[in-house]
């Protein structure tokens, strides 16, 4: 049997003991998925003592915000302690990157786990955040009021915040990945607005990589980024975070002078990324506010335009019925673009550990053509140049 280091840092017995069941949880739903989880490769190819990661388990003191709190920058919100698993690559290199990864509405799952092994075994040390857990949630997938959307960011600045402080992390090179509702966040963390608000001082994502998120909400200053590139990807046939709206924003932070690319995988459902391709599951309770449409007025509250009000879950454009599917191809081509983003995250080291990634170029390289999918012809790239 292989054997994992874990290094426990809670500060309170109360955090301590969050910490290990919110670890056990994540142990547990690896080897037992929730119905709602959808299943994966994990496990089939078991590590090897050597190349056994160093595991990590960080308390992560934080806050519940509502997301007018969280617009408007108020000061309140509620103290939380969230865990976090830390995942550090077996590597003789000194300081080395990572990937803070966001889960969805279901929770830490498999296919989390999943990412992170893919990662690690790049020599990409990975942070799994468990937003849910410390706050005695365990799935919103049917309720998705029950915690704020923008939330789950201030969760991912306190991640960015601990791993620039890590002695085996450069902290010039962190990025994020998320999907679905831990998209939001993977997202919208680049606006300069909420880095001033809630980043920790010198401190900025690398990359951002967004998975089939909703992208129906026009907030103050949002083509107002970092100077990191953003890659989103998205299926077509995704019904319950569509695609329409994110190709909006994308063209509008293109029209902005930023780096954006959006990947479409034709036929693709939400979750094509960590399923197995035979797999699709319809939640019928499932809750998508993906179908409205929606803007932050200048006393910081989300405004639904349907209806000219404040938004609430309880507005008719709120649905029930999801479509969760896996997409072997889609999922390959995805891979193929975060591996290649990751390789050049390595490969940064060589411009010196404290220079960020230009969203231009890396250590003064010319970015790679982005491929489209190896499958249907519609698959497409919204953009000719893949910068990071």
């Amino acid at each position: 049997m292989s054997r994992i280091n874990v290094a426990f840092r809670p500060k309170t017995l109360t955090s301590f003991l969050l910490l290990v069941l919110a670890f056990w949880g994540q142990a547990s739903t690896a080897q037992q998925p929730v119905a709602a989880s959808l299943p994966n490769d994990i496990g089939q190819q078991p590590l090897t003592a050597a190349a056994a990661p160093k595991v990590e388990l960080h308390a992560l003191e934080t806050l519940t915000l509502t997301d007018e709190e969280f617009l408007t920058g108020a000061g309140r919100g509620q103290q939380a302690t969230i865990s976090a698993a830390l995942r550090i690559p077996a590597s003789s290199a000194e300081r080395m990157p990572a990937i803070v990864l966001l889960h969805g509405s279901v929770g830490i799952s498999a296919g989390l786990e999943r990412w992170s092994r893919e990662l690690n075994d790049l020599g990409v040390a990975t942070l799994q955040l468990d937003s849910f857990t410390g706050r005695g949630i365990v799935d919103t997938s049917a309720d998705q009021s029950q915690i704020g959307t923008l939330t789950m960011m201030y969760d991912a600045y306190r991640a960015l915040e601990l791993l620039a402080k890590h002695p085996r992390i450069d902290p010039a090179r962190i990025g994020v990945l998320g999907g679905s509702r831990g998209g939001v966040p993977a997202l919208y963390s680049s606006m300069t607005r909420f880095q001033r608000m809630y980043g920790a001082p010198g401190t900025l994502f690398a990359v951002h990589l967004v998975f089939y998120t909703n992208c129906n909400t026009i907030y103050l200053d949002d083509t107002d980024v970092a100077d990191r590139p953003i890659r989103l990807f998205h299926g077509t046939a995704d019904d319950t975070a569509r695609l329409e709206p994110c190709r909006s924003y994308a063209d509008r932070l293109r029209a902005a002078g930023n780096d954006v690319l959006l990947h479409e995988y034709d036929g693709a459902h939400h979750a094509f990324d960590n399923a197995d391709a035979a797999t699709r599951i319809r939640l019928e309770q499932g809750e998508t506010p993906g179908f409205c449409a929606l803007r932050e007025n200048p006393a910081g509250r989300l405004v639904n335009l349907d209806t000219g009000r404040p938004f609430t879950y309880r507005d008719a454009c709120v649905r029930r019925g999801v479509t969760l599917a896996g997409d072997a191809d889609a999922r390959a081509a995805a891979v193929e673009q975060v591996k290649h983003i990751s390789r050049k995250l390595l490969e940064s080291k060589s411009c010196g550990s404290s220079s960020l990634l230009s969203s231009r170029t890396v250590c003064g390289s010319r970015p790679p053509r982005a491929r489209s999918p190896p499958r249907k012809s519609a698959s497409l790239a919204r953009n000719a140049l893949l910068a990071c």
